[in-house]
């Protein structure tokens, strides 16, 4: 799938032409271009995506004693959209917090790190296209057919798409079981 395919897909909800490209010339294209590299990246920051997740140890070590109180700080690859999990090398739990391009962390060693990575439309799963297409649609609508119930619906139906994406993206694998931790520790 492309983007120009996830553009289609909303440009036929709100019944209107399909495009071959944003530069197509039609009001379409031109809606799709300016909100499509937004619309996927709300998408993907959205949830822990499956098929957007990376994992990441080795991250270069730019500073041995960062300011307010944390060990070290690491750069962050550069596809990364959103950090969700941070462990030590041993993968035990440690303190830590994302600033820019950097994560703060203790630790010692370089840290184990799982993020969500900025990907294209050829590696999202079919549920994340579809909940990309939806916004995309929601936020075109109103431009686009001049119609406040067409933007409203396009919104139900991503509010949707983006419930069934998640809700089918939790099956797939098993929950992580944090080590020894308790319920206070949490919070």
């Amino acid at each position: 799938m492309t983007k120009f395919d996830i553009c289609n897909i909303a440009l036929v909800k709100l019944e209107d032409e399909p495009i071959s490209s944003f530069g197509d010339g039609t009001e379409g294209g031109r809606l799709c271009a300016a909100v499509y590299e937004s619309a996927r990246e709300t998408v993907l920051t959205a949830h822990a995506w499956s098929c957007a997740a990376r994992r990441v140890s080795g991250l270069p070590q730019l500073s041995a004693s960062p300011d307010h109180g944390y060990d070290a700080a690491y750069g962050l690859p550069r596809d990364c959209l959103k950090v969700t999990k941070v462990r030590s090398a041993t993968g035990t739990r440690i303190r830590w917090r994302r600033e820019g391009w950097l994560i703060l962390c203790d630790g010692g060693a370089s840290p184990r790190v799982t993020y969500t990575a900025n990907i294209g439309a050829e590696l999202m799963d079919v549920p994340v296209t579809n909940a990309v297409a939806m916004l995309v649609g929601s936020l075109i609508a109103r431009r686009l057919t001049g119609s406040s119930t067409h933007e409203r619906l396009m919104k139900d139906l991503y509010d949707a798409a983006l419930a069934d994406a998640k809700a089918l993206d939790a099956v797939e694998g098993s929950v992580d079981v944090e080590d020894g931790g308790t319920w206070a520790d949490v919070v």
